[in-house]
Formats: C-alpha cells, sequence, structure tokens
C-alpha cells in the first residue's frame, strides 16, 4: 500500500492531476479493475493525496539540500518570473552545476510566490530565502536574469547583501544577462523600425474582427498587418481553411496551417512569415476567392519585402534555438555569437567593414534602417559581457 501511494504521488505530480482526481468515480473504477489481483489498494481520498505530496516534497527538498552542501563546484542560477493561469505570481529559481563527472546538473530549487509589488528589492529577497533555504549563499558563481529594469535594481540589492555577507559576487562579474532575451530585443527593434504600425497593433481586436469584411484602412496598412489579418481570415473558419488546402493541392504544394504570431514571441512573427511566403500562390488564390478579401493580398513586391525580412531574421532564430539548449553550457560561445550577428547586420548598413560585402546601395532603405536598429539594440548590451563569469565561462 505505501508504495502504491508513492506511486500515485509521482503519477499525480508528474502529469499536473488535481488531488481531486482519486475520489472520482472513473479513477476508483480503473484501480478497482486493475487491483483486481491485489486486494490491498486502498484508495485513500484528495486530503490524503494532498498530504503525501507535501510529505514527499519535504523529504525530496531536504535530499537536494544535502546534496547541494556537499557540492566542490560553484552553482549558477537562473531566475524568472512566471504568472499561472489563476493570476498567481511566482518567481522560479533553477540551479546549475557541474558534478565530480564533469557532467552537467539542473535542477529547480524553487517557485516562490511572490508578495507585493515586483520590485528588484521584493525580487531579491524571495531569492536570498531561496539561497538560505538550501545554505549555498556561498557558493553562487552566476546569475541569469532577463533584461528588465527590475533586474538591476534585484542586482544592486544582491550586490549590497553579498558585500554584507562578504560573498565574492559583484554586478560586473558575476551577472548573466540572457541572451536569448537580447535577441529577442534587437529583433523587436527590427520588426518595429520595418512596420511600427503593424508591430503595435492590437492583435487581440484584430482577431475579434477577423469575420469582418476587410476595410480600405486595412487593405492599404502595412505588409505585416495585412498578411496577419488575411491569415486570420483564413483560419477563421473550417470551409476557409477547407479552401485553402485546396488551394494548395491545386498548385501542388503540401497543406500546411498558415501561422499567426503573438506578441510575446517575436521569432513567431519569422515563422508567420516564413510559412506564408512558402505558401504564398495558395494564399493569394484562397484570398482572391474570398468575398471582400482581394485588398489583403500581398502584391510581388510585397513577398520580395518578406524575402528579405526572413533573410535578415533568420539568423537571429538560429542563434536562439542553440541557446535553448539545455544539455550543453553556451555561455562560451556567447562573444561568438554577438560576432557573427554583428557581421550580418554590417552587410546591411554603412558601417560594414567586410572586403565582400554587398554595395549598399544593393539594400533598400527600409532593410538598412531595420538592419541599423537591431545592431544598435545589440550594442547595447554587448559590453556587459566582459564579466568574470564570461571569461569563466568561455575557458576550455
Amino acid at each position: 500500500v505505501e508504495e502504491f501511494r508513492k506511486k500515485l504521488v509521482k503519477f499525480v505530480v508528474a502529469t499536473n492531476q488535481a488531488f481531486t482526481i482519486v475520489e472520482s468515480q472513473e479513477f476508483k473504477d480503473l484501480i478497482s479493475y486493475a487491483g483486481v489481483q491485489n486486494k490491498k489498494l486502498i484508495i485513500n481520498g484528495a486530503d490524503t493525496l494532498r498530504n503525501d505530496i507535501q510529505t514527499t516534497f519535504k523529504e525530496k527538498k531536504e535530499m537536494l539540500a544535502g546534496r547541494l552542501k556537499l557540492l566542490s563546484s560553484n552553482v549558477s542560477f537562473t531566475i524568472d518570473c512566471w504568472t499561472s493561469a489563476n493570476q498567481h505570481p511566482f518567481q522560479g529559481v533553477t540551479a546549475h552545476w557541474i558534478d565530480d563527472n564533469w557532467k552537467i546538473q539542473s535542477t529547480v530549487l524553487d517557485l516562490a510566490l511572490l508578495e507585493g509589488p515586483h520590485t528588484g528589492k521584493n525580487l531579491c529577497g524571495a531569492f536570498i530565502n531561496t539561497l538560505k533555504t538550501y545554505d549555498i549563499e556561498r557558493k553562487v558563481l552566476g546569475i541569469s536574469t532577463d533584461n528588465a529594469s527590475n533586474m538591476d535594481s534585484f542586482f544592486m540589492e544582491f550586490q549590497i547583501y553579498a558585500e554584507g555577507q562578504n560573498l565574492n559576487f559583484t554586478t560586473t562579474d558575476n551577472r548573466v544577462r540572457c541572451l536569448a532575451h537580447i535577441l529577442n530585443l534587437s529583433c523587436q527593434a527590427i520588426l518595429q523600425s520595418a512596420y511600427p504600425a503593424a508591430y503595435e497593433e492590437d492583435l487581440d481586436q484584430a482577431a475579434s474582427d477577423d469575420e469582418l469584411p476587410a476595410t480600405q484602412e486595412q487593405t492599404e496598412a502595412s505588409l505585416i498587418s495585412k498578411l496577419r489579418r488575411g491569415i486570420m481570415k483564413i483560419r477563421s473558419s473550417p470551409q476557409r481553411r477547407q479552401l485553402f488546402n485546396a488551394q494548395c493541392d491545386a498548385g501542388g504544394i503540401t497543406p500546411k496551417a498558415l501561422i499567426r504570431d503573438v506578441r510575446t514571441r517575436w521569432n513567431s512573427t519569422l515563422d508567420m512569415l516564413a510559412r506564408a511566403h512558402e505558401l504564398r500562390i495558395a494564399f493569394d488564390r484562397t484570398l482572391q476567392l474570398l468575398d471582400h478579401c482581394g485588398g489583403l493580398r500581398l502584391t510581388d513586391q510585397d513577398w520580395v519585402k518578406v524575402s528579405d525580412l526572413i533573410t535578415l531574421l533568420q539568423p537571429f532564430k538560429e542563434a536562439t534555438l542553440f541557446l535553448s539548449a539545455q544539455s550543453y553550457p553556451s555561455i562560451s560561445v556567447c562573444s561568438r555569437i554577438y560576432q557573427v550577428l554583428f557581421a550580418h547586420l554590417e552587410k546591411y548598413t554603412e558601417t560594414a567593414h567586410h572586403k565582400t560585402k554587398p554595395t549598399i546601395a544593393d539594400f533598400p532603405e527600409w532593410l538598412r534602417t531595420a538592419a541599423t536598429a537591431g545592431w544598435t539594440k545589440l550594442q547595447k548590451y554587448y559590453p556587459t559581457s566582459d564579466g568574470l563569469v564570461y571569461v569563466v565561462g568561455t575557458s576550455k
């Protein structure tokens, strides 16, 4: 019975089930059927399950604390804030270290419920409580966060705390700015420069009017705005999606779903552009066949712009995917990624020094301006990547 309760806890936690699942008749029927040959199986209520989970959590937490205290290496941390579906704010803290066998280890230390405003001081206090819980204050090597303004005050607060505790930590040497987030900011700058009105439009409102005829204002909107609205028109009903698939078949194109971008992920806009460009023949024909949607079709010149923007953004996506891996450290390649992206963007600008670079006249002004905006954003954060933790991370 004890072993069954342990496995039940593992199942509920791993699959994110409600505690009350054990009280549902369907679950009881399943266990009853599975336990025909084992009459000792007993299904307890949700309260018992909750207590079992809390007991297991406490045991695992004590085991992890003991393991961390015995580490011979220092520990790096990733901190990020997250809001649950029921609007509860949490601060997640993940620990990363190299074990005695030179293997990367990573585990979540805390998902603390945040109280009060998300100021740097409050976030720092929650992080310090996590360090104290596991008694690893003196093992901090680096802390990686996004680039939100409250993170600046977070590090100021933590450096003051570190000085008071005689900890070997400074913001200059031990802060790690999330490079994936920096790439996001650079791409946001590129997109906003290229199509400011489209990138600032209310996507929720754009989605809510997807059944309305395209207005004159919409048909004269920027390229990305027209593309987005055209995609939403096609995606808005099963009949339109079927019509689109039929146009794919007619054009000898493998049918794929059109992608609609979301505001919080720049690469979703790139994905939207790339998928639409891939299926542009079927996309154009479908809008032509739909009532009141012809004005949302892109011109040949528009599709050339889409292709140019895809080419400009593609290296950023490749770098982001590389940085998103968890099976290997990526801080050692941060400098290389910066240099590759700087060189890529400088091909479009007058600051380029490549002997084989195309002439500036080969690129339209809007593209050069967008590339310059992305370059400027990268340059803003590049000087912060010369801290000691980057030097250590680059060492072989």
